[in-house]
């Protein structure tokens, strides 16, 4: 695999429409509150809210409404900071909320995006990708970044080619320390996709990581320590790639089975779940400084209702793994040693396909989790006890196809509702 740096992002640099400037507005979020300031929680998709210890095991089952909010076209990812929701729409659309309320602060219009479906927030903006017309009017892709207190734009991080295929996002964007990684591919018939690196305070370019005709996978990159880790798919091989944080400079590369992989870190480990082979899907965890596998847990042996679902990033609490897998089945298993905890497995009671599609969000003791199909509820959003798997509550709303994972601080539950009559777009569930 031939590989280099690009310190100009390719062949064309990112550009700056303008400088960034914090304004206010007439809101005032919440004091002190918790956030989940991204996407899986943090730039290491752990999942887990630590500070969470209003909603628990003991009170789960008491949720109930708190508001139901809209946004155009239906939500395809949030996140919570200062009080506020931010989501985007599938109407091209970025919106501000009031998290405990519902009610809009501001609505922005982000030009589209390529369904990479990833948000974040930090240092006053937020973080979302966005795309705007080529001099043939041909749509290219974008990282944007809004001011988080109006809305307005402060800049965009981009690298048109006025090609055909146009340039694009080609992998969710990840927030840590200042900076922003994602994956981008550079657009033409040789396209170069890679994991790219700019200032999240200026949308400056930091460093570009060139695969060149290979392609880094749909799930985006994870953030441990002073490294970045994401899955690699060249056609014919995957692996598990760790490049240094700081230049982009290749560390380690380890293969796997499979299609590309959905990446999680925590503890200096790196946990990855790969895509079905055919006859099985595997999670790895790898050790984060050589790449040396540690161990790893083959599964599935069916894919769910004919086909295979997509892996998302693994979440990780108090020394356990929980994941998505492709069979549609939720897994808990020993951090250190891989082994089996418990699973929940929707489908095993014949009812019909409502699997599990989202990444786990762990707080004090509970998992929630976008789909299920426990009993025949099919449940859009379910809760189950961390430690035994038991459920312990189920939405409403029936199952849909929006499939972000739920958010939970402050005592609140946030999650994407496929649309009916008790939620539109977005939910948030409180215990009374």
């Amino acid at each position: 695999m031939r590989i280099r740096n690009l310190n100009t992002f390719g062949l064309r640099s990112f550009t700056i429409l303008c400088a960034l400037a914090i304004l206010s507005v007439g809101h005032t979020p919440m004091a002190a509150a918790a956030n989940w300031v991204q996407t899986y929680y943090n730039g290491a998709h752990t999942g887990y809210n630590a500070s969470e210890t209003t909603l628990g095991v003991s009170n789960v089952s008491s949720l109930k409404l708190l508001w139901a909010g809209s946004v155009a076209g239906g939500v395809t990812n949030f996140a919570l900071s200062g009080g506020v929701v931010y989501a985007t729409g599938q109407s091209n659309n970025l919106v501000a909320l009031n998290a405990s309320t519902g009610a809009q602060l501001w609505s922005v219009n982000t030009g589209g995006n390529t369904g990479t479906n990833a948000i974040a927030v930090g240092g006053g903006l937020v973080f979302a990708e966005c795309e705007f017309p080529d001099t043939g009017g041909t749509l290219y892709g974008a990282i944007c970044a809004y001011k988080a207190s109006t809305g307005k734009m402060a800049w965009q991080s981009s690298s048109p080619c006025n090609c055909l295929p146009e340039s694009r996002v080609s992998a969710p964007l990840v927030y840590n320390s200042g900076v922003l990684y994602f994956g981008y591919s550079v657009g033409g018939t040789t396209a170069i996709t890679g994991t790219f690196a700019v200032q999240a305070a200026t949308g400056k370019s930091l460093w570009g990581y060139d695969f060149f005709s290979n392609n880094i996978g749909f799930f985006g990159p994870a953030i441990g320590g002073s490294d970045v880790y994401a899955g690699e798919n060249n056609g014919s091989s995957f692996s598990v790639d760790a490049l240094a944080a700081s230049d982009g400079n290749p560390i380690w590369s380890t293969p796997i089975n499979g299609g590309d992989a959905a990446v999680s870190v925590s503890g200096g480990v790196v946990y990855a779940s790969s895509r079905w082979t055919g006859t099985n899907a595997t999670l790895y965890a790898l050790n984060g400084t050589t790449g040396a596998t540690l161990w790893s847990y083959t599964y599935g042996t069916e894919a769910w209702c004919g086909s295979a679902a997509f892996p998302s990033p693994p979440a990780i609490a108090k020394n356990v793994v929980y994941f998505q897998g492709i069979d549609g089945n939720l897994y808990a298993l020993k951090e250190k040693s891989g082994s089996l905890l418990w699973a929940d497995m929707p489908n095993a009671v014949g009812m019909s396909c409502h699997p599990f599609v989202s990444s786990p969000s762990i707080a004090n003791g509970v998992v929630y989790i976008n789909g299920g199909d426990d009993m025949g509820t099919a449940s859009n959003t379910t809760a189950y006890n961390a430690a035994t798997g038991a459920l312990l509550w189920g939405s409403p709303s029936q199952h849909g196809t929006l499939e972000m994972p739920p958010v939970v601080a402050n005592g609140i539950l946030y999650f994407a509702s496929p649309g009916d009559s008790i939620c539109e777009s977005i939910c948030a569930y409180s215990v009374p």
